[in-house]
């Protein structure tokens, strides 16, 4: 699988479709979409990477270090 199809931009534009797909509201679809763009938006910011696999061992290392600290 090309790891193109892993990044979190491209999840979130799948999941949204699939929303429409499933006819779940419209409002309901965006309010989803929000959600997951602000968590990308997070993870950018934080300097973590979007990349599917990479997200919970990143973020649970953060997680372990902020503990620690």
């Amino acid at each position: 699988m090309n790891n193109t199809y892993l990044e979190l931009n491209t999840l979130i534009a799948g999941f949204r479709l699939s929303c429409q797909t499933e006819a779940k509201s419209p409002v309901t679809t965006e309010w989803y979409e929000s959600s997951l763009k602000r968590f990308r938006r997070y993870l950018v910011d934080s300097q973590m990477p979007t990349h599917l696999f990479s997200i919970d061992r990143s973020i649970g290392s953060r997680s372990r270090s902020s503990i620690c600290a």
